[in-house]
C-alpha cells in the first residue's frame, strides 16, 4: 500500500533528522583548542545520562515485546498440542442444503435423503465411513439447550445446560470420535418412537452423550440406559445409549461443553454437513463423493469439500498471525536494544580509552577492566528490565483474552525474558569490552 510504505519512509527520515540533530548541534559548539590537542571534554554528564536513557528505553521496549511474543508462543504451543477428541487426518467436509420447498424441517423424506446420501457415500470407493451432523465441525455454530435426570426433573432449575446437535449414526466413526461406553443409537428402532411421539405418547429417544455430561449427571456411575428429560419438566424423554469422549469439533481449541447427540431422524434438518473419512487420492475420493450426492439427487448443490485438516489448521489461524507479529516485533526490538548497547560501550570505550591504558600501566588486571565495561551495560541492562517487566505486568493483561492456559503472569516466561537479555547484553558489550583489553598502556601514557 503506498501510503503505508510513504508513512515509513516519511517516519524513517523524521526520526534520522530530530535524533541526528541533537549530536550534531553539539558537534557544531566544540571549542577549537580543546579538539586541536585532542582532549576530552571536562564532563559530559547530561550527554552520558541521556544516552543512558535512550539504551535503556529500548531495554524496556524489548523487555515487554518479548514477555508477550513469549506468552503467546507458551499459548500457541499449548493450543497445537490439544486433543481435539477426533482424528482430522484424512476426513472431507461438505455442506449440503436440501432446499425447503423439496425437503422441509422435520420430515420423513429430509431424513430419507440424507439417509441416502450417507449410503451413496459409503458404497463410493476410497470412502471408509460417512456420516451427517447438523453443526458443521469447527463453524463455531453451537445449538444449545437443557437437560436433566429423570428422577431430578421436577423443576426448570435441575436442568443443566448443554451443547447438541442432530447426527446421523455414522458421523461418529466418520469423525473418529472413540466410544467410551455403549454404542451408537439404532435407526431401525427410531422409526416406532418417531411414530409414538406423534401420536402423543412418551417413548424414550435413544441418544448419545459426551463423557463429561455423563459425569456430571451421573457422577460414578454406570449412564447407559440411564434416563433423561429434554428442555423442561415433562419435556422429550431419553435414553442415554452410548457415550464418547468430549469433542472440540465447534469452537477448538476451546473447553468442550457437555453434549447431547440425537439422531437426525428425531431433527430432521434440512441443512447438514456431510463428514467422509477417506483414503488414497483426496482429490479422486472429492469427485467421486460428488458423483455419489447427485447420483442420489442431482439438483443438490454441491459446495467444493475442504479437509477436516484444513479446517482445525484455520482455527489457529489468527493466534499464530498474533504470534508471528509480537515475535517479530519483539525481535526487532532486541536488535535495536543491542545495537544500541553495543554502540553506546563502543563510545564509551573510545572515550576511556587512555584511561583504561592508565589503568593498564598501573597494573590493573585486565579481567578487572573487562568487568568494568561490562558492569556499565549490565546495569543499564537491569534498569531497563526491571522498567520492561514492570511495563509488561501492566500492560500484559490485555492479553489475556487471547491467552490459551496460560497467565499473564507466567514466571517461566518472565525468567526466560531476563535470561535473555542478559545473554544479549553480554554478547553486545564483550565486543568493545575485549578491544579495550588491546590498548597500549605505554601509548597512553605517552598520550597523557
Amino acid at each position: 500500500d503506498t501510503t503505508v510504505v510513504l508513512f515509513a519512509l516519511a517516519a524513517t527520515v523524521l526520526s534520522a533528522l530530530v535524533f541526528g540533530s541533537a549530536p550534531a548541534w553539539r558537534g557544531a559548539r566544540i571549542q577549537l583548542m580543546d579538539a586541536l590537542r585532542m582532549a576530552v571534554p571536562q564532563s559530559d554528564r547530561g550527554g552520558r545520562r541521556l544516552r543512558g536513557a535512550l539504551v535503556v528505553g529500548q531495554l524496556a521496549l524489548a523487555t515487554v515485546l518479548l514477555v508477550g511474543a513469549g506468552l503467546l508462543t507458551s499459548s500457541f504451543l499449548r493450543m497445537s498440542s490439544v486433543d481435539p477428541g477426533f482424528d482430522s487426518q484424512g476426513v472431507l467436509l461438505v455442506e449440503v442444503s436440501a432446499p425447503l420447498e423439496r425437503y422441509p424441517e422435520q420430515s420423513p423424506r429430509t431424513h430419507a435423503l440424507y439417509r441416502n446420501l450417507v449410503e451413496a457415500l459409503e458404497g463410493t470407493p476410497g470412502v471408509v465411513a460417512a456420516g451427517a451432523t447438523m453443526a458443521s465441525p469447527l463453524s463455531g455454530f453451537r445449538p444449545s439447550n437443557s437437560v436433566a435426570r429423570t428422577d431430578q426433573a421436577d423443576e426448570q432449575s435441575d436442568f443443566l445446560g448443554v451443547a447438541w446437535r442432530g447426527v446421523t449414526p455414522g458421523f461418529f466413526r466418520a469423525l473418529g470420535v472413540p466410544f467410551l461406553a455403549g454404542r451408537v443409537f439404532d435407526e431401525s428402532g427410531l422409526e416406532a418412537v418417531v411414530q409414538a411421539l406423534e401420536s402423543g405418547e412418551r417413548a424414550s429417544v435413544p441418544i448419545v452423550i459426551t463423557r463429561s455430561l455423563a459425569e456430571r449427571l451421573w457422577p460414578g456411575q454406570d449412564p447407559i440406559g440411564r434416563g433423561m428429560i429434554w428442555n423442561q419438566p415433562g419435556g422429550m424423554p431419553m435414553e442415554v445409549a452410548g457415550v464418547v469422549g468430549d469433542l472440540r469439533d465447534l469452537s477448538f481449541p476451546f473447553d468442550p461443553q457437555p453434549t447431547v447427540f440425537l439422531p437426525h431422524r428425531i431433527v430432521a434438518w434440512p441443512t447438514m454437513t456431510l463428514v467422509i473419512r477417506a483414503q488414497g487420492n483426496a482429490a479422486q475420493v472429492a469427485r467421486a463423493a460428488r458423483e455419489a450426492i447427485w447420483g442420489v439427487d442431482g439438483a443438490l448443490p454441491v459446495p467444493e469439500m475442504r479437509p477436516m485438516e484444513g479446517a482445525l489448521d484455520a482455527t489457529l489461524a489468527g493466534p499464530r498471525l498474533n504470534l508471528i507479529l509480537m515475535g517479530l516485533f519483539s525481535i526487532s526490538a532486541l536488535l535495536l536494544a543491542a545495537i544500541g548497547l553495543y554502540g553506546l560501550t563502543a563510545f564509551s570505550v573510545a572515550r576511556r580509552t587512555r584511561e583504561i591504558g592508565v589503568r593498564l600501566a598501573l597494573g590493573a588486571p585486565r579481567h578487572g577492566v573487562l568487568g568494568l565495561v561490562l558492569a556499565h551495560g549490565l546495569k543499564l541492562t537491569a534498569v531497563g528490565t526491571v522498567l520492561g517487566l514492570a511495563g509488561a505486568l501492566a500492560l500484559t493483561r490485555f492479553l489475556e483474552a487471547i491467552l490459551f492456559e496460560v497467565r499473564a503472569l507466567d514466571p517461566p516466561t518472565y525468567l526466560g525474558v531476563v535470561v535473555l537479555l542478559g545473554g544479549v547484553t553480554v554478547a553486545a558489550a564483550l565486543v568493545p569490552a575485549r578491544r579495550a583489553l588491546k590498548v597500549n598502556p605505554a601509548s597512553s601514557l605517552q598520550a597523557e
